[in-house]
């Protein structure tokens, strides 16, 4: 609340290192980049994210999302296709492609 966000990086970095499984400690990082981050420093936060917990969709979701509201579609599709590598059975991550694919027209 009062602007630390050096500090708040600093603990969920300790955090990180300390409980790298941690599913609470990554969405607390992504919100803390998503409200005083750059869309670099979120996207960096997501893919550490996805590679550590691959089997937790939401990492991979967010992240395509992230790209494809700043206009990188292929970036969108890459980040979608690693998360069918790693969810196969995944019914969010295959929506979440066709809803790709029907808003920019490819479908």
């Amino acid at each position: 609340s009062r602007g630390a966000v050096a500090t708040a990086r600093a603990i969920l970095a300790h955090g990180l290192a300390t409980f790298p499984s941690k599913r609470t400690l990554w969405l607390q990082a992504v919100e803390l980049e998503r409200a005083r981050g750059t869309p670099a420093s979120l996207d960096e936060v997501l893919a550490a994210a996805s590679q550590r917990l691959p089997r937790t969709e939401i990492f991979w979701l967010v992240r395509a999302k992230e790209k494809w509201l700043a206009g990188e579609i292929d970036a969108a599709r890459e980040i979608l296709t690693e998360a069918f590598a790693a969810n196969p059975d995944s019914e969010p991550v295959w929506l979440a492609a066709a809803k790709l694919e029907w808003e920019t027209g490819e479908v």
